[in-house]
């Protein structure tokens, strides 16, 4: 969202200025969301690309922001479900920009990168340029969409689809000499005649839509697909073998499993944990 101000003679941009037009800014989200994270992408003094105006005097203001919102109705049944539990949540965050908080470092955010967090239920994911967020999506379809392909594909069970694939699948071709029978049941009760070559192969082939409908929202955006600084990769569909082959193959850049820590620690936790460490973080920092 852009936002525009005429500035009056020989008098300088206040914080309180600029906080009205990022106001008038988030007021553009629908009447039912709502707002989640607000970021200012830059400003813009009399044609002058800058961080902040703040104290200096111009003609005319702009500034970019970039807002995150989410339905209302997925919020009040998140809040009553928190009530039920007995807690009282103070504020809800996005998982992509969790995620990132978790696994990124401010030199790569800075060159411009983008975090995937490969959750169960939803793929969230953050584009980073010029050292603030540039872009942010979801994919209703998680990592259960993988499960079902497979499911579906073979004739076997979710569960059974899920442990196969965590045992002998792979998101990326595997050699020859590997390959091999696995020792699978269909819902028939019969034994499937399942490989781990076509195994991956179905893998392979969901990994690379879902990453390609992510790479192609970059490109018909205004990031156009530039992220220098590489993928990082979270969430518990991170620990798919092979998974960084097929990012680099479809975003063209080097691609990696990222595993958060603490801001206070030492110890490396499991990608799925990102969103979580990521919630610490921001809020240590606050």
């Amino acid at each position: 969202v852009t936002e525009e101000s005429k500035l009056r003679h020989n008098v300088p941009v206040t914080a309180r200025l600029e906080r009205q037009m990022l106001n008038k800014a988030e007021m553009h989200i629908p009447s039912d969301y709502q707002l989640l994270h607000a970021f200012q992408q830059f400003s813009s003094l009399d044609g002058v690309r800058m961080g902040s105006a703040t104290g200096l005097v111009g003609t005319n203001l702009l500034s970019r922001y970039h807002l995150i919102f989410s339905r209302k109705a997925v919020i009040n049944n998140l809040r009553a479900a928190f009530k039920d539990a007995g807690i009282q949540p103070s504020r809800f965050l996005f998982n992509g920009y969790t995620s990132a908080l978790a696994v990124t470092q401010s030199e790569e955010i800075s060159l411009g990168c983008l975090v995937i967090h490969l959750g169960h239920s939803t793929i969230d994911y953050i584009v980073y340029q010029e050292g603030q967020p540039f872009m942010t999506g979801s994919i209703n379809d998680g990592w259960h969409r993988l499960i079902k392909d497979v499911a579906m594909g073979v004739h076997i069970s979710t569960e059974n689809a899920e442990k196969v694939m965590m045992s002998s699948g792979s998101a990326h071709d595997i050699d020859a000499d590997q390959d091999g029978p696995l020792n699978v049941t269909t819902l028939f009760g019969d034994p499937s005649r399942l490989t781990r070559r076509q195994l991956s192969m179905i893998m392979a082939a969901s990994i690379e839509e879902i990453f390609s409908q992510i790479r192609d929202e970059l490109k018909n955006s205004i990031c156009r697909g530039h992220i220098p600084g590489g993928v990082y990769l979270t969430g518990g569909g991170a620990m798919t073998r092979g998974i960084t082959y097929t990012g680099m193959g479809i975003f063209g850049v080097q691609t990696r499993v990222e595993y958060p820590i603490l801001p206070w620690g030492t110890r490396e936790y499991e990608p799925g944990w990102a969103p979580i460490i990521g919630m610490v973080r921001e809020a240590s920092e606050k």
